[in-house]
């Protein structure tokens, strides 16, 4: 239970910086396919978080 509760968080931890940093940059830029430009800004931020979470996991000792 404890698993599924912890990857439904990330889950919305990532659609929510996701959604953040695509409505940002499309405040700056405008793009004619926004499809690719969500698209882009999810996947930048699982390398973020999946470093975020490397980091904090060789801080431990894991």
């Amino acid at each position: 239970m404890k698993v599924i509760i912890s990857i439904f968080i990330y889950l919305i931890i990532l659609f929510a910086a996701a959604t953040l940093l695509f409505i940002s940059l499309n405040s700056i830029w405008e793009t004619s396919e926004p499809m690719i430009a969500y698209l882009l800004s999810l996947i930048i931020i699982y390398f973020i978080l999946n470093t975020i979470g490397d980091i904090s996991k060789r801080d431990k000792g894991i």
